[in-house]
């Protein structure tokens, strides 16, 4: 779960600028890459890397709590391709599920709209 409503929060979305991977695109990475989960199987002396780590099958949820402005900086995440990149990295986003929290007051933005697959308005 992520807050983003501010400008201080980009760092949440694409990590530190002193990072290669970093916040949200280091989470999915995570989850996903199958090869993260090898080199984790390495590190770990060959004992596994353990549930979830660079799995092939499974769902990495990713919750946001949002404004317009946190909206506006998850844009390249909810794009409809299937990989996701920063000038730094690049990450699949195969099995990857965002839930995104709208905050009282602030209007869902056409962009989130259009890459959202379900909307559920909930003040009903």
């Amino acid at each position: 779960r992520v807050s983003l409503r501010e400008e201080g929060d980009q760092v949440k979305v694409n990590g530190h600028e002193t990072e290669i991977r970093g916040g949200l695109f280091k989470f999915i990475d995570d989850c996903n890459n199958p090869n993260r989960g090898r080199d984790l199987e390495d590190a770990a002396g060959g004992a596994g890397a353990g549930p979830g780590a660079g799995a092939e099958e499974g769902l990495c949820v990713v919750v946001c709590e949002v404004n317009e402005q946190g909206q506006y900086m998850l844009r390249e995440l909810l794009e409809g391709s299937a990989q996701s990149r920063t000038h730094r990295y690049a990450i699949s986003k195969g099995q990857v599920l965002f839930v995104i929290s709208v905050d009282d007051g602030a209007a869902m933005q056409d962009m989130t709209r259009s890459r959202a697959h379900a909307v559920i308005d909930c003040d009903q």
